[in-house]
């Protein structure tokens, strides 16, 4: 008799565009059990358990991310500040960058500011957490982008061309081991640089004021962060991920058809490209509205949407995804994070995850989680429930 199927194997099967025994069902549960853990309000077959063992018991695939890569600030010195108090200061870190949100403190409120101190002059972010954002551990706020005024592509480009890329394989390999067979991690590779920008760098306001105000510097600007990713890309070949991703957190109102068009969309091909090249796949994190990109999006190459978001959190309807992209890229998510909360019914979540899984299992392949992930709302018995009735209805003829 052959032996089932692990969650693992169904994941990289799909992945391979092979049918695996049933549709895989995994999805991220950290927010969701910080947040319990924090409030004491984990569900009590949940008190002794650690996350892992929380994923068994769902009967629940643990999906997790990992960056393969981080970046070294050569010659930049940065300095942390949480009310007011230096917490931090190191030269030439190593550290996920633009995105710094591992140097704030979130034991209590308060405000960060992190500093990068170049020959080229300083630039600086600043993040705040509330009490609200703590509770249901979530990202700190973003107040202060670290471009606010002309001089800083100055500063910044200093730190783009002296950066350099570290890998990440043993974080990498250290996860994989420590999840095993009951999920699969994948290879973060950060956002495509136009992205970076408009969400790491600027925030969506500047950059667009940017873009029409000052095209040369901005241009000048998205060139070396292109430049910057090669090499950060060439890292990801060499790493032990099978499947490496763009953490891109796409919305099709922000960054609109023609945007995606002229910016996004080359960089994700010829990233493509030589992934494929590598025997690797390739997905983006789409998370956000993506309505108006739906028929732009198989254009890139990649071979997944991860964290698809659906009704209610967007426009977009499972079915409308599923018959713009069936064959051409996979969906990862898919099944709304509000589907499991409180203010849906049983029946109503029920009927669309049946609905979901009629649409797939006659013979399509996709990877259901809770898209983006679950979160403090959502229902321990609920989510239980989901992998129910994946098991009673996710197999394949």
């Amino acid at each position: 008799m052959q032996a089932a199927m692990t969650e693992r194997d169904r994941i990289i099967s799909v992945l391979k565009r092979r049918k695996p025994d049933r549709i895989p069902w995994a999805t991220r549960l950290e927010i969701w059990h910080s947040s319990h853990t924090r409030s004491r309000t984990l569900p009590a077959e949940c008190r002794d358990l650690d996350l892992l063992e929380i994923h068994d018991t769902l009967k629940l695939g643990r999906q997790a991310y990992c960056y393969v890569a981080l970046a070294k600030l050569v010659g930049v010195e940065v300095s942390v500040e949480f009310n007011g108090k230096k917490i931090f200061h190191e030269k030439s870190p190593v550290l996920q960058y633009p995105r710094v949100t591992s140097l704030v403190p979130l034991s209590e409120p308060g405000k960060t500011i992190v500093s990068f101190h170049t020959p080229a002059g300083t630039a600086r972010i600043g993040y705040k957490t509330t009490p609200e954002l703590l509770a249901a551990a979530a990202t700190p706020y973003m107040e202060e982008h670290i471009f606010k005024e002309e001089q800083d592509y100055t500063v910044l480009s200093w730190i783009a061309e002296h950066c350099e890329v570290v890998d990440n394989y043993g974080a990498f390999t250290s996860l994989e081991e420590e999840i095993g067979e009951q999920g699969f991690v994948i290879g973060m590779i950060g956002r495509v640089p136009f992205q970076e920008i408009l969400l790491d760098y600027m925030g969506e306001e500047r950059c667009f004021f940017e873009l029409h105000d000052n095209p040369r510097s901005f241009h000048r600007f998205l060139a070396r962060l292109t430049e910057a990713h090669g090499e950060l890309l060439e890292t990801a070949l060499a790493s032990p991920a099978f499947m490496l991703e763009f953490g891109d957190n796409f919305d099709g109102e922000m960054t609109n058809p023609n945007l995606f068009a002229e910016y996004c969309i080359p960089h994700m091909q010829g990233a493509s490209d030589r992934i494929h090249a590598a025997g690797k796949v390739l997905g983006s994190h789409m998370d956000g509205d993506m309505g108006n990109l739906l028929a732009l999006v198989p254009e890139t190459g990649i071979d997944v949407a991860e964290s698809f978001s659906p009704r209610p959190l967007s426009s977009v309807s499972f079915l409308d995804a599923w018959n713009a992209w069936k064959g051409r890229l996979l969906i990862w998510g898919g099944v709304s994070s509000p589907l499991f909360e409180p203010g849906t019914s049983d029946a109503q979540f029920e009927s669309v995850l049946l609905d979901i899984l009629k649409t797939i299992v006659p013979g399509g392949l996709s990877i259901l989680g809770i898209a983006d992930q679950a979160v403090g709302p959502s229902l321990f018995d609920r989510i239980k429930r989901a992998g129910e009735l994946i098991e009673l209805h996710g197999y394949y003829p």
